[in-house]
């Protein structure tokens, strides 16, 4: 028992990106394994105790009921955001002196932040827990040099909500996040709703400035084909990263090694 208490001690840390998403979130470990989880939380009852569980990538067999505790712009459910976390980080490679390092959308309240990091931050082999931003994390993962002098760039986080049936006649809905950055920090950052139709008409009167470069992300395909869309309007140039689903994570992971970075971990930075 001493020799392994002593091992444990002087083990290494090992750390892992964490980005928490309203549909799907993702866990890449220190080797670079990449896991996909829904972000659903299945709920059972054992007398009058409520019990979360989750579930990679399916539903729990029998839940009485199952939540979506995160939304494109904030948490419903903060209960359910703890064991979607947990159960997420159960999935390390390590379970002792664990780094966590987590993105979230910049829309989520000081409330919401610290409700996060302390979910992470009980989870006894956990030694060191760092949160911030996606679109920050995202530019650095496309690899912008957040320490020059840019021009203004915008972020711009695509996320299918509904997909319709063919028998109904509403469009499809998409959720955005819009996030200006100048001089490598967030200006403005807004969510808003648009239909298939209406994704190019909603973004482009929040652009402010002449000839922007807009970095397309997110969770669905339909991605590129409004990529190609906003070049032919000829007032912005927009580009499709590789891994446009968890670019921020590997954004992440470089600035949890490069001391440049380190500045944007800071709690004025991170909430």
């Amino acid at each position: 028992l001493i020799k392994k208490l002593t091992t444990n001690n002087n083990h290494s840390p090992q750390s892992i990106m964490l980005q928490l998403g309203s549909r799907r979130g993702f866990l890449l470990k220190e080797d670079g394994e990449l896991m996909t989880f829904d972000s659903c939380v299945c709920l059972n009852s054992s007398g009058e105790k409520t019990i979360y569980c989750i579930s990679n990538r399916g539903f729990c067999e029998n839940a009485p009921k199952v939540i979506w505790p995160i939304r494109e712009d904030g948490l419903t459910d903060l209960d359910g955001v703890k064991a979607l976390i947990q159960g997420m980080i159960s999935k390390s490679l390590s379970k002792v002196n664990l780094n966590v390092y987590a993105v979230i959308q910049p829309q989520l309240t000081n409330v919401e932040i610290k409700a996060i990091k302390d979910s992470i931050d009980s989870i006894d082999y956990v030694k060191l827990s760092s949160i911030i931003f996606k679109p920050i994390a995202a530019a650095i993962g496309i690899g912008l040099d957040m320490n020059r002098i840019l021009p203004p760039i915008y972020i711009v986080d695509i996320h299918c909500i509904t997909r319709g049936h063919y028998t109904c006649n509403s469009p499809f809905q998409y959720g955005i996040n819009l996030t200006t950055i100048i001089e490598g920090r967030i200006y403005e950052s807004n969510w808003f709703c648009a239909d298939e139709d209406d994704v190019i008409q909603k973004v482009l009167p929040r652009i402010q400035f002449p000839q922007p470069s807009l970095y397309i992300i997110g969770n669905c395909d339909d991605i590129y084909l409004y990529c190609k869309h906003f070049n032919e309007t000829g007032r912005c140039a927009a580009i499709v990263p590789d891994n446009p689903d968890c670019i921020a994570l590997l954004g992440l992971k470089k600035m949890a090694v490069d001391e440049r970075y380190k500045g944007y971990f800071t709690p004025k930075d991170t909430i």
